[in-house]
């Protein structure tokens, strides 16, 4: 963030109401220690690049809510990266689109006691996975920490040329009792930027927020961050309902508000190159429309489907509808880890083509991706998917496609 000041603010949300989060929060469960490039690669989705006219910062998004017209997320970030009222916000995801911020709501509203948190809302058709909340009371000296977020790297940066960093590092101190809530210290490199952006534990959840890069004598000295637990603490007051279905680990179903469709171990193994291809959209630009999978990290990407007409297959929807529904749900079944392999099965009395984590699982309702009208031969379809009939990559003539294989096309 290019503006390090703090001011008195006014909140500029008039407060409707106070919902209660009893019973919505729970500590974390035990869970194992995950390498550096699986929590790299889990929080390359849920962090986002926050820009205005005044600066930029970054942020980490912590819920979703079905809405009419599309899905309103929350967006946890620092106070200071979204302080001016009178200022348009933007949230950049990685995926490299762009939304306007719908909502502001400001913690900081007494300097003397208030943490530096806030929380935005956009809202967006597409889909993204929302951040676990971890328990900061757990952390002590030299917990292993990792921050994430999009610095500018000189003044003269524009927002589209931030890059996403990675910066590791250790608890210096985790009860630091310092102003605005900035109770941890942390040696971890930071750079103006990446304020409001997540910092994850080993396991993988957000603990805290970072917030300032402090320096002594014109030195480089500790950085610190807002506990999450200092958040969750303020949950119960937070005016929007969008933002209450916090996402520490809850029994929800994966398709509920507060959700979190984050990836398992198996996912994100050091060799596994499969999760770079992290974007799917549907090309609606030529005449015929394609769901194309995109790596967000090389910036590489590859046609999945060509949505061609084809007597032998009986659709509700138009080629567009499809390539747009379809996309979407590759990306959900993507970030909830159901995207290994594709099989045919039946839902609803429907045929249909399912995404799942190994050949012999069985295809269900919530996993499905493609679905056709009765007396179709979804086996069909997807022979000539496999066979690249229907799309420009060629894969096993078998009767599951692994997708890893495919995805894998577009890694670096």
């Amino acid at each position: 963030m290019k503006n390090n000041n703090f001011p008195v603010l006014k909140s500029s949300v008039i407060v409707a109401g106070i919902i209660s989060l009893t019973g919505l929060i729970t500590l974390p469960e035990v869970a194992l220690a995950k390498s550096k490039s699986q929590i790299a690669q889990s929080a390359i989705p849920v962090t986002v690049q926050i820009n205005s006219i005044s600066g930029g910062g970054s942020g980490v998004i912590i819920n979703q809510k079905a809405a009419p017209g599309g899905t309103i997320y929350t967006v946890l970030t620092a106070n200071h990266v979204v302080q001016n009222a009178g200022v348009k916000y933007q949230v950049k995801t990685h995926t490299g689109d762009t939304y306007e911020v719908m909502s502001v709501d400001h913690y900081l509203k007494n300097k003397s006691k208030d943490p530096d948190l806030a929380v935005i809302t956009f809202k967006t058709t597409d889909v993204y996975p929302t951040a676990n909340l971890g328990d900061s009371n757990q952390a002590g000296f030299g917990y292993s920490i990792a921050i994430f977020g999009y610095p500018y790297l000189d003044d003269n940066q524009q927002a589209e040329q931030r890059p996403f960093v990675y910066s590791s590092g250790e608890l210096n101190n985790p009860k630091g009792q310092r102003p605005n809530g900035y109770d941890w210290l942390y040696n971890a490199v930071t750079q103006k930027g990446m304020s409001g952006g997540p910092v994850f534990d080993e396991n993988g959840a957000v603990v805290a927020i970072h917030g300032r890069g402090e320096q002594v004598q014109g030195k480089a000295a500790f950085n610190a961050g807002i506990p999450i637990n200092t958040f969750i603490a303020l949950a119960p007051y937070l005016p929007r309902t969008e933002a209450i279905a916090l996402n520490t680990p809850s029994s929800n179903s994966p398709y509920e508000s507060g959700s979190n469709p984050v990836p398992t171990e198996s996912a994100y193994n050091n060799n596994d190159r499969y999760a770079g291809a992290s974007h799917f959209y549907c090309d609606a630009t030529g005449e015929t429309p394609k769901t194309m999978a995109r790596n967000v990290v090389n910036k590489q990407e590859i046609t999945l489907i060509e949505w061609k007409e084809d007597p032998k297959f009986k659709w509700s929807m138009t080629p567009k509808e499809r390539c747009q529904t379809v996309s979407g749900r590759f990306q959900r079944a993507y970030y909830e880890n159901k995207l290994d392999y594709l099989k045919t099965g039946e839902s609803g009395g429907l045929p249909v083509i399912c995404g799942v984590t190994n050949e012999d699982q069985p295809c269900s309702g919530s996993d499905v991706l493609v679905t056709f009208q009765p007396n179709t031969n979804a086996q069909e379809w997807l022979n000539g998917f496999l066979q690249g009939n229907t799309m420009t990559v060629r894969g096993e003539t078998q009767g599951t496609k692994n997708m890893r294989m495919v995805l894998s096309n577009i890694s670096d």
